[in-house]
């Protein structure tokens, strides 16, 4: 096992706390070194002063500081919100001051410091926001720009510095700071704080690149991660001067050099080393002329992807809920329920969504999924991550159960964005969904039944699993034969964008699994039905492209080849791959089997056309 991996799980007890963070190479500390050309103050004056909006208090205390404080948690939901309390806080505060059309685009950074003197706050967090009513107006009618949200370090003075580049600021109305009272863990008293002073706009003596990829000058791009031994090997910089580079051991030892290749893309002018057909396994870095990159690995797959492995797993760790993660909270949302029929259920497990403290059993169910799948692959490899990672995965496990209400019914989702106090029946509690829908059974079911074969026979949960996995099926195809594909809206599962074509590839992909135990004659003939459908809704002719390529393989939402296929804010399109893999490697002698590989290699394709671009 890498090393640096050992220490990692030494130190968090087998990433049973979360790893401690490490902020040396962060982008934040890079441009706080900038260095600073000119700078001017945002203070109060006579004729702008800091206003306060919202349930706390803003003071001016001098011309470059104000204080923004408010409690945690109110008695009452603030004024506009839902009187259920779903999916908010317990209200904002918001210090801003109001500009006159300032143009800022002389200025990349606006810079800060602040103090948090939190009580009991579990992250204590400030979002800028600014507006901008120039050429581009900011935040746009969807409310997507002009805010960026921060996590503090409490008790500690910060330096913040935000880069403004390409930001639009040419006609700048307001800056504004907004905390959010959002619970403290169970019913302990909080309060925020936070102190801010010194705010400036900032010319640096640098300019960011903030999109495309052209790389900054004298820097070389390339695969922090690493590089498989038997994948293509590239790294790039742009407007360099050279004509070779070298791939160089700790030692200092050249093993490699190769001429560099001069491209120009539609995207920009390029300057590419190509080291793909040197495959020594080993720790290296790149050199061209004076410049030199980080150490990276060359390794085979799951070697080199063990780290990010591990990192991923933190995350997911960290956002357990209603479990006590190390330095983070306690047990949580003990006051989220689902009722059903005259009972009740606590809806809190899994882990929380990954922008808030929402719970969603879809979300965690293919997360479980994932985790599974992941431990898979290092089942050989490592048995303390792949133990590490099945504890895991059973973490998921059983929420998915405790969710259940039977006969197809589940506890689905609770939008929530704050700490409750865990004490059922009084005004911050939160109520959970309850649902029985096709599309969902289908899911779960294929999620049971391919974990089982992770697990294997021999685990104390494959036969529950199983058992599961084909009453799940079953309800899905009870309930699909009432309502088909029409779906439920409801926004906050997530699955209200499902197509038909979504839709057919997860039941297909889900009644393969399940029809592998089963070995249902009926339930074959509507997988293969189902199959043949989710292939009309195939682009199988192609479409030309203005360079004359020929695309096709791709999925439209359904027969109609109206619209393409494509996913916002979650994507299923995995469902379709796992569809083609599930029936060609079960029914490989089915007259159709031909038709399903020809299908499944236009679909590769299409996806490799995208990977070029």
């Amino acid at each position: 096992m890498n090393k640096n991996i050992t220490d990692i799980l030494k130190i968090t007890e087998n990433l049973h706390k979360p790893i401690p963070l490490n902020e040396e190479n962060s982008l934040e500390k890079f441009t706080n070194t900038k260095k600073i050309q000119r700078r001017i103050p945002i203070e109060a004056t006579s004729q702008k002063k800091w206003l306060g909006l919202g349930r706390g208090d803003v003071r001016t205390i001098d011309s470059r500081k104000i204080n923004i404080k408010a409690k945690a948690r109110y008695d009452s939901w603030d004024i506009g919100d839902p009187s259920d309390g779903d999916y908010v806080g317990f209200g904002k505060t918001k210090a801003y001051m109001e500009m006159n059309h300032e143009d800022w685009q002389s200025y990349d950074l606006l810079s800060f410091e602040i103090k948090s003197n939190c009580k009991n706050i579990i992250n204590p967090n400030i979002t800028i926001e600014l507006k901008n009513d120039g050429e581009i107006k900011v935040p746009d009618k969807y409310e997507r720009e002009g805010y960026h949200s921060l996590n503090l370090h409490d008790k500690e003075l910060q330096t913040i510095k935000l880069n403004l580049n390409g930001f639009p600021r040419d006609s700048i109305t307001e800056l504004g700071f907004v905390i959010e009272s959002n619970g403290t863990y169970s019913r302990t008293e909080g309060e925020i704080n936070f102190e801010i002073a010194n705010v400036f706009l900032e010319k640096s003596d640098s300019t960011d690149l903030i999109e495309g990829w052209r790389p900054k000058k004298d820097n070389i791009i390339f695969s922090h991660e690493g590089y498989q031994t038997d994948s293509p090997k590239l790294a790039f910089t742009s407007g360099l001067k050279a004509n070779n580079f070298s791939i160089v051991k700790n030692d200092g030892e050249t093993v490699f050099t190769s001429k560099i290749s001069n491209v120009k893309t539609n995207v920009g002018e390029y300057n590419i080393a190509d080291f793909s057909n040197f495959k020594m396994n080993g720790t290296y870095h790149i050199k061209i002329g004076n410049l030199e990159t980080e150490n990276f690995k060359i390794t085979n797959d799951k070697e080199l992807w063990m780290g990010s492995s591990v990192k991923a797993l933190n995350f997911i760790f960290s956002e357990r809920c209603g479990y006590p993660v190390p330095n983070i909270h306690g047990v949580c949302h003990e006051d989220v329920v689902a009722l059903h029929k005259g009972t009740k259920m606590i809806f809190n497990g899994g882990w929380h969504d990954a922008g808030d403290l929402s719970q969603q059993l879809i979300q965690t169910a293919e997360v479980t999924q994932s985790i599974f799948e992941l431990a898979e692959q290092y089942k050989n490899i490592d048995q303390t991550l792949f133990d590490r990672f099945i504890e895991e995965g059973k973490w998921g496990i059983d929420f998915i159960l405790k969710t259940d209400f039977g006969e197809g019914y589940h506890a689905t989702s609770a939008g929530v964005s704050r700490w409750t106090d865990n004490l059922q029946g009084n005004m911050d509690d939160a109520s959970a969904r309850v649902h029985n829908t096709p599309y969902e059974n289908y899911i779960l079911s294929g999620v049971f039944m391919r974990i089982s074969k992770v697990i294997g026979a021999k685990d104390s949960m494959y036969n529950t699993l199983i058992r599961r996995a084909e009453k799940y099926y079953r309800f899905a195809e009870r309930e699909f034969s009432k309502l088909g594909f029409k779906t439920t809206p409801i926004m906050w599962e997530h699955t209200l964008n499902t197509s038909k074509a979504t839709y057919l590839a997860t039941m297909v992909w889900s009644g393969t699994l399940v029809n592998r135990v089963l070995k249902d004659q009926k339930i074959e003939q509507n997988i293969k039905s189902q199959m043949r459908q989710l292939i009309l809704c195939q682009e199988t002719d192609g479409i030309k492209l203005d360079n004359g390529h020929i695309l096709k393989g791709m999925f439209y939402r359904d027969e109609t080849h109206n619209v393409l296929q494509h996913f916002n804010h979650q994507s299923r399109e995995h469902y379709f791959a796992q569809a083609f893999e599930a029936i060609i490697t079960t029914y490989k002698d089915d007259e159709e089997f031909s038709t399903w590989v020809n299908s499944a290699k236009e679909y590769a394709n299409y996806l490799l056309f995208l990977q070029k671009w």
